[in-house]
Parts: C-alpha cells; sequence; structure tokens
C-alpha cells in the first residue's frame, strides 16, 4: 500500500498548502494476499489484517506486533467451516483484544472480546439464543469515537439495534430478549 501522491493543479502551480517535500511516496505494508485487507488507526498505523492462505484454503485474522513490528497471526478458519469469526476492530477497553462476533461453539453468533495473545475468547459481551448478530453500530461521531461500537444489530424479519450492551450491563441480562 502506498500512500501519498504528487499534487498538481491543470495549470502545473502546487495547491495552496502542499509543500514540495511533502510530494512522494512512502510504502507502508506491502500487500499480499494473506495480508489482503488491512485496517488503520487514527496515527496512520496498520492494526489488523485479513487475508486468505492459498495453500491451506484458510482465512487468516492477524494483528499489528508493535513490539517487534511485524504480524501476529492470532486465528485461522477453514473455507469449509461453518462456523462465524468476525472481526470489527480493536476492543478499547482491553488493550491487544479484538472485538469480534463468532459461534465460539454455540448454535448462534455472539459478540465476543478476543485475546489476540492467548488466541482465547476472553469475555461474552452480547449473544441471542434466538438469532445470530448480524453486525455492530459505532459511535455517531467518527471524527472523535472512530472505532468505538455502541451497539449490535441482529436480523429478526427485519434489522434491530440493541445500544444497551457492551459492558454496561452483565451478559445474561441480553439473552433475556
Amino acid at each position: 500500500m502506498v500512500l501519498g501522491q504528487k499534487c498538481r493543479l491543470r495549470s502545473g502551480r502546487e495547491p495552496m498548502g502542499v509543500r514540495s517535500q511533502e510530494r512522494h511516496k512512502k510504502l507502508l505494508v506491502r500487500g499480499k494476499i494473506s495480508l489482503g485487507n488491512i485496517d488503520f488507526d487514527e496515527a496512520g498505523n496498520p492494526i489488523l489484517a485479513r487475508g486468505f492462505d492459498l495453500n491451506s484454503g484458510e482465512f487468516i485474522c492477524t494483528g499489528a506486533n508493535p513490539e517487534r513490528d511485524d504480524w501476529l497471526e492470532f486465528y485461522r478458519q477453514s473455507e469449509d467451516s461453518f462456523e462465524d469469526f468476525t472481526v470489527y476492530g480493536p476492543d478499547p477497553e482491553v488493550p491487544g483484544n479484538f472485538i469480534v462476533s463468532a459461534n465460539n461453539g454455540a448454535d448462534t453468533t455472539g459478540l465476543w472480546s478476543f485475546n489476540a495473545a492467548t488466541k482465547k475468547f476472553q469475555e461474552l459481551l452480547y449473544q441471542r439464543k434466538d438469532v445470530d448478530i448480524c453486525g455492530v453500530k459505532y459511535h455517531s461521531n467518527s471524527w472523535t469515537h472512530s472505532d468505538v461500537i455502541t451497539g449490535v444489530g441482529y436480523c429478526k424479519g427485519k434489522i434491530h439495534g440493541n445500544f444497551s450492551m457492551l459492558r454496561k450491563e452483565p451478559c445474561t441480562d441480553s439473552w433475556s430478549n
């Protein structure tokens, strides 16, 4: 992935605010299929990558390892698996964890805090017995809270949302819905 490009107006002049030393390209990440979909934080640092291993036929989830300046693979799943594992982003309350939706052995998907270092599900945040969750809702002010998850969506006839969850009340309360 290359960010930055030369910027010139049709007249050949540079636009206001663009200095000549800013007109260069910088290679941030060399893309490949196993690191195909990369998420960045507000500062432009890579934090999460999703990809596919052609040799084994597995989907790969990889997190950035800032201590060693490389990637840490934390989840693999066969393309033939019926389990669900979707990463929505970093867990803002637990550093090193990611918010994921997954079955984790249950019939329906739930929202989990997943520990990337131990490769284990750490905390169940929301789950229903009757339906799978179908996505998350993010904070309405994406400028100041870009990755903050504020609710969960589930489909039961139509799309519903639950905004009174995520560590504000015990997880067992959401099972009564």
